[in-house]
């Protein structure tokens, strides 16, 4: 048995174990969706338990955004998606018990400031929904960087390492750090674009605030997208060769590998077959993503 599937097998189980693949995922759901390949590709040199816990907090962090969606978003319950997300930690829920045994295995505290869509972010989203009101693009990109789940990944980098990185207060830092945030998530904007839009009814897509901004066509705005994310990958990859140094290559490094092993796992999973727009991958990131595995 290789460590992937050993993990797949782990996860499962520890899906069933908390059940969340009794209330909003079936376990086909899970198979298909195939979490613990992302966790094994974003973190290509995790083993053992390291990746088991990886593996776990993405099926329930993208469990999570899943169950928001349906329960709250294509609902348009505001106020019952104010309540859940305001305890997430602390109910007796299918979320809060797989949670707090996340949190109970993970030697980083400071996860529970970082969750995605825990934080307001999830609810802001519900309520652009809700509302029928598409955020305006500089809003969009901000809050996306938070709902994106971006800092939660940052720490569970580390995690993976199994090192906490102190990195230089800085702006070329915070560029850093925004620029690999918009190309994780104006990636994922444009793969999921139709699921988001068919099946959610979801105003939160990069593809859907630049079309209705700037009164463009579903072609022309995937276009004016991609081509703010091919900037943004430049801009990532100019400030890797310039903050590198011994002290930060190893953090770098990770983010390299994290960004592609995003990319690739967006090409193999089944979650968006159903929804295809078209193949798409930035260059750059998008052709190291294929050499990892």
């Amino acid at each position: 048995m290789t460590d992937l599937d050993r993990v797949r097998s782990h996860s499962l189980e520890w899906a069933h174990r908390f059940g969340l693949l009794s209330e909003n995922w079936s376990e086909q759901d899970f198979l298909d969706f195939d979490l613990p390949l992302f966790a094994a590709l974003t973190h290509p040199h995790a083993r053992g338990s390291v990746l088991d816990l990886l593996s776990d907090w993405y099926v329930w962090g993208w469990y999570l955004d899943d169950l928001i969606v349906d329960r709250f978003k294509r609902t348009g319950d505001i106020d019952g998606a104010r309540e859940f997300l305001g305890a997430v930690a602390e109910g007796d829920t299918v979320v809060g018990r797989s949670l707090r045994d996340l949190l109970a295995r993970t030697p980083r505290p400071e996860l529970a400031r970082h969750l995605p869509n825990a934080i307001g972010d999830g609810l802001w989203e519900v309520e652009n929904t809700a509302r029928s009101r598409v955020p305006d693009p500089v809003d969009y990109v901000q809050m996306r960087r938070l709902s994106g789940g971006v800092p939660w990944a940052m720490v569970l980098i580390e995690v993976g390492l199994g090192v906490e990185v102190t990195v230089p207060e800085s702006l070329d830092w915070q560029r850093f750090a925004d620029a690999f945030a918009d190309v994780v998530d104006l990636h994922n904007d444009l793969v999921s674009y139709r699921r988001e839009t068919e099946y959610e009814h979801d105003v939160n897509n990069a593809v859907v605030v630049w079309q209705v901004h700037f009164g463009l066509s579903v072609t022309e705005a995937v276009l004016r997208v991609e081509q703010l994310l091919a900037a943004r990958t430049a801009l990532f990859d100019e400030l890797c060769e310039r903050l590198a140094t011994p002290d930060t290559m190893l953090l770098i490094t990770a983010m390299r590998e994290w960004l592609a092993g995003d990319l690739r796992w967006h090409a193999e999973t089944a979650r968006y077959r159903k929804w295809p727009l078209r193949t798409f991958a930035p260059r750059g990131l998008g052709t190291s993503a294929t050499r990892i595995g």
